[in-house]
């Protein structure tokens, strides 16, 4: 279903929009890795410490930095958009995984099976929270070889 990864896809976009600092790079990029195609945002933001990886699917939760922003700016910001991406996500039989650092910015990964052998045990963690493959770090390493 095209449209409802667009839109788990469009959450991702807006989040590291709307929390990156201002002139700061958000990268978006895709490939395949094992049986799976994936796409990432990464974004230079405030990131999100290791003991609160789970709760940012959550339905409701907001981090700190969310909080503390002014509620007049963004009224219409209730904490859903990682929730509704996980939920779209996993409805194809993927996975969201988070790849944050505090202070170091975020990359949210939508992993979805290729094939319907493709293991979760290539691509994440025990966890399924967090990646063990990081193919969208090769991908900023080429681009920035010299010619």
């Amino acid at each position: 279903d095209r449209a409802a990864v667009r839109t788990a896809l469009g959450n991702l976009a807006a989040n590291a929009v709307r929390l990156a600092p201002s002139g700061s790079l958000i990268s978006l990029s895709c490939g395949e890795h094992a049986g799976w195609a994936w796409a990432a945002v990464s974004d230079e933001g405030p990131g999100i410490p290791a003991h609160l990886h789970e709760r940012v699917f959550e339905r409701g939760w907001r981090g700190r930095h969310d909080r503390d922003r002014d509620r007049a700016a963004a009224p219409d910001q209730r904490g859903l958009g990682l929730t509704i991406s996980r939920q779209l996500t996993e409805a194809h039989g993927g996975l969201l995984t988070i790849d944050s650092e505090e202070g170091a910015g975020s990359t949210f990964t939508i992993w979805l099976p290729m094939a319907p052998d493709a293991r979760t045990d290539d691509v994440v963690g025990r966890d399924h929270l967090h990646p063990l493959a990081q193919p969208w770090q090769a991908l900023r390493l080429a681009d920035h070889q010299p010619a």
